[in-house]
């Protein structure tokens, strides 16, 4: 059996897909395989694929119609020959020892949910980030209580700085759920650490996710973004343990809330009466009512509570520009994830 099966969808990325296939191909590791998932693309992308699998035997290619990334990965996975599963995003690059230091220590702790330090490039900016739990410089365990503090440090949710036991995912049925705008990788993660006795985190940067600013298949604006943010509250909440809930109540109250900045943001194209009747919406959901419910008074204010449960947006953006809660009340982001679906590859 090969030890590691990298999947790599693809769709529309020629510009930067040989430098990818290139960085897993530069790896030190010797025992894997690479899936290139062909997603439909419409570049040249497909001939780039084949070109690269007639020169090596450890690639395999699949060309399916254009069905999104939830359905390359899962297409991926269902081909995969490896013991261990790696993914990786077609205008990204890992480093040489990439797949050797993640599958060292699957191999040594197949019960943990192992994961890495990563940097984030903006091309456009010219910035070069790491993406890194803080305070920590050397490779060690963490509690699987500690999902929130992964969560919070922008490292939950990502699939290319992780390794994956295949029997794990085939056992227990996981897969990418389909129809979701965003966010599939999220909700694959949350079931996987289900099943995991505890974390192994590398502090080492090992891969570089690129920010193109371009529309990929797991990239795209999206002025609802809040539907998608509603599908991680509860299972996010889940896997919470008891000492971070009220940290994760305020947080997701924080989040749910200025959502609705982005629903009237000027990219939106859509009426004003779609605008509000959406954000309306958001305050009558299920999501939103429970996080107002149990955030502290410090992050949302008994007044403040009390007005947004009249689920009413024009009536409660009248109220607070002419009255002491707005100038009084700020909300307070107790933690800083970006790991929004705005901002993120998930």
């Amino acid at each position: 059996m090969t030890k590691i099966s990298v999947i790599i969808p693809i769709y529309n990325t020629e510009n930067y897909l040989r430098r990818c296939i290139d960085s897993i191909l530069n790896q030190s590791f010797d025992d894997y395989e690479i899936l290139l998932i062909d997603d439909g693309s419409s570049d040249n992308s497909a001939l780039i694929c084949d070109e690269y699998a007639q020169k090596y035997s450890n690639i395999i290619v699949v060309h399916t119609p254009h069905s999104g990334v939830a359905t390359a990965r899962n297409l991926g996975v269902e081909q995969a020959n490896g013991k261990y599963i790696m993914f990786c995003d077609s205008d990204d690059y890992a480093e040489s020892d990439w797949i050797a230091t993640l599958f060292e220590q699957i191999d040594k702790n197949p019960t943990s949910s192992v994961f890495c330090a990563f940097s984030k490039m903006n091309i456009v900016n010219k910035t070069d980030k790491a993406v890194a739990l803080p305070d920590i410089t050397e490779s060690q365990y963490l509690p699987i209580t500690e999902y929130y503090y992964i969560y919070i440090n922008n490292m939950s949710s990502f699939l290319w700085n992780r390794i994956y036991r295949k029997d794990w995912i085939i056992n227990n049925g996981l897969s990418f759920p389909l129809g979701l705008s965003q966010g599939e990788d999220l909700l694959f993660n949350i079931e996987y650490m289900k099943l995991c006795k505890d974390y192994f985190y590398i502090p080492k940067i090992l891969y570089h996710w690129v920010d193109n600013n371009i529309q990929t298949l797991t990239r795209v604006y999206d002025p609802h973004y809040f539907d998608a943010l509603k599908e991680f509250y509860y299972p996010r909440l889940s896997i919470i343990a008891k000492k971070d809930k009220q940290a994760f109540y305020d947080n997701s109250f924080y989040r749910f809330y200025t959502s609705m900045d982005h629903v009237m943001d000027k990219r939106n194209l859509e009426s004003n009466r779609t605008k509000l009747k959406y954000c309306n919406y958001i305050l009558r959901s299920a999501e939103f009512c429970d996080s107002v419910n149990h955030a502290s008074d410090y992050n949302c204010s008994p007044k403040l509570k009390k007005l947004l449960k009249l689920k009413n947006y024009r009536l409660i953006n009248f109220f607070l520009k002419f009255s002491r809660i707005h100038r009084k009340h700020k909300l307070r982001k107790e933690t800083s994830s970006t790991e929004t679906v705005l901002a993120s590859k998930t």
